[in-house]
């Protein structure tokens, strides 16, 4: 009997123990599912395998909250980018500005230099036109029109693909614009104090002389001593090797060669210089683009939605209808929502085909609604757009002028009067209108591209798959939904659950918090490090560094300098 009277007091003490350190006891678990050594978190992260109900989501969250506060509390954090306008909707900018949002509202002044800036209040935000990856610079520098045109990076088999070396003189007007930026970045982090460092795209294609640019500026701060940056994160949405439009596909994006043999160079110096820092990717592919001796200091990061109520918001019928009129839409029509930037990837007139498919076999109406402005790769893809939707008599409706601040009209606005999304693009970093569609209650028609079947599907999220043929199985499944509210309503909620499971700001905490715990380790490491000399960049000791010189004394790049600057 005192046997099992000892026993019965241990189990009680043991589970008043979970009881009163259930946060503490989380954070053991998920350590215990993440030893420090992994190089990458799983999308559906710990606290997600944990049986339902285990642990209060709340005292996780406020815990993980605690945690950041302590790295971040009174601390100016600068966000380096292309662009940082929300209102150019690219992926980019949003993914950047939801970390900031986290960041401001843990105690940390946020600031952000980018070349185009249009950012919320809370944000310090400055404009330095020649770190964005197109413009007036580009011309001013007299580039050679086959490497660095207006479109310049985008263009595979332009320069990328030629052979033998840049031009000394495209190489030198890279160098120069590099060193105008970097000027400008140095002098940004050291006078607004910044102690933490978050990049975004540091090795991808849209403008070398940025990346390089930074990469650089960090190393002669590290070397002067004279101010001190105690955070580098690298945020990279895209690389190089995913983001060039030609290439031998091999199952996981795309890979290339490079001919040029000093343009390689570049691209080799940026990936050293991700181990200045810790490295977000996107997807789980990304890791092989990173220096392999980096990577206990590599995170994946999904792109995340603030899904915080238990299912979505949903817009009253009166304020949908009257939205659908204002843009001339039937009540009978379906509206497909195409919420993506009208560029040659996102594949947009397998959209029409669906469109077209369900109106011919269906005998429903078809409506699609472009949201995304075109622009970034020129405008002949919203053309051919345009004429292929009026052969295939599907009307296009173009809303993106109209999602401003001034007319109310929103993209939250544009996804809740819409029936379903689609989604045909053929290769995304990730696809950040995936956890969009889920969280503002869409039910999702998209190609499964190779990271979305390697880092989405696996969730179990319901979408319905454009294949080679759309058939007569894909346009009923698309028509059942649009008429069945019951079960469109079951999978709506559905994906919202696995959305607030494996895509919410609480995941990008609790990468945010590993980002901070795994800076420690690798600023240990360096330190230990710090007495060896800096090695010389490789594309300085090419040759390149006489030939930038001899190229600012050329007076109509010197005046290129100046106006830039």
């Amino acid at each position: 009997m005192r046997c099992k009277k000892s026993l019965f007091i241990i189990i009680v003490l043991i589970f008043t123990t979970i009881l009163l350190n259930r946060a503490s006891a989380q954070i053991a678990f998920s350590s215990y599912l993440l030893p420090a050594g992994n190089t990458l978190r799983p999308l559906l992260t710990a606290h997600t395998k944990i049986p339902n109900n285990f642990f209060n989501n709340n005292d996780i969250e406020n815990n993980i909250d605690k945690q950041i506060r302590n790295y971040v509390n009174h601390k100016n954090i600068g966000f380096f980018s292309f662009r940082g306008n929300p209102e150019a909707k690219d992926g980019v900018t949003f993914e950047m500005l939801k970390m900031m949002r986290i960041l401001n509202g843990l105690g940390a002044d946020i600031y952000c230099l980018t070349g185009e800036t249009n950012m919320p209040g809370f944000v310090k935000g400055e404009t330095f036109k020649p770190m964005h990856f197109k413009g007036k610079i580009e011309q001013d520098f007299h580039f050679d029109a086959d490497v660095f045109g207006y479109t310049s990076m985008f263009e595979a088999g332009k320069g990328i693909h030629g052979t033998g070396n840049l031009s000394d003189h495209s190489m030198a007007c890279l160098m120069a614009l590099k060193d105008v930026i970097k000027k400008k970045v140095t002098s940004y982090i050291i006078e607004n104090n910044i102690s933490i460092v978050i990049a975004q795209n540091i090795v991808y294609p849209g403008n070398l002389s940025f990346s390089l640019a930074l990469i650089e500026a960090l190393e002669d701060i590290e070397r002067e001593g004279k101010h001190k940056v105690d955070v580098v994160f690298f945020h990279n949405h895209d690389y190089w090797q995913e983001r060039l439009d030609r290439g031998v596909p091999n199952g996981t994006g795309y890979t290339y060669k490079i001919d040029s043999v000093n343009l390689k160079a570049l691209f080799d110096e940026l990936k050293q210089g991700l181990k200045k820092g810790i490295v977000f990717n996107i997807n789980t592919f990304q890791e092989q683009y990173v220096p392999a001796e980096h990577g206990n200091y590599i995170i994946l990061t999904p792109n995340v939605m603030p899904f915080e109520a238990d299912s979505p918001s949903k817009i009253s019928i009166t304020e949908r209808n009257r939205f659908r009129r204002e843009f001339g839409i039937p009540d009978n029509a379906a509206v497909f929502i195409v919420p993506s930037r009208i560029v040659k990837r996102k594949n947009l007139l397998r959209a029409v085909d669906v469109a077209f498919e369900v109106q011919e076999q269906e005998h429903i109406p078809a409506y699609i609604m472009l949201t995304h402005p075109a622009g970034d790769e020129g405008y002949n893809d919203l053309k051919e757009l345009k004429e292929y939707a009026k052969i295939k008599n599907i009307n296009l409706i173009d809303v993106s002028e109209k999602i401003t601040e001034d007319t109310g009209f929103t993209l939250e606005t544009a996804y809740k009067i819409s029936d379903m999304v689609i989604y045909p693009s053929e290769w995304e970093g990730y696809g950040n209108v995936f956890p969009e569609a889920f969280y503002h209650g869409n039910i999702i028609v998209a190609k499964a591209y190779p990271v979305f079947k390697k880092d989405i599907a696996p969730t179990g999220v319901h979408y319905i798959e454009i294949k080679d043929v759309i058939g007569k199985d894909t346009t009923t499944e698309i028509a059942e939904l649009l008429k069945d509210n019951k079960k469109r309503e079951e999978i709506i909620k559905r994906n919202y659950r696995i959305g607030k499971k494996a895509f919410s700001y609480l995941t990008l905490k609790e990468n945010l918090l590993d980002g901070f715990q795994r800076n420690d380790q690798l600023r240990r490491v360096n330190n230990r490090a710090a007495k060896s000399a800096l090695a010389i960049p490789t594309y300085l000791s090419s040759g390149v560094k006489s030939i930038s010189s001899s190229a600012k004394k050329n007076a109509a790049l010197q005046q290129a300098i100046k106006a830039a600057a």
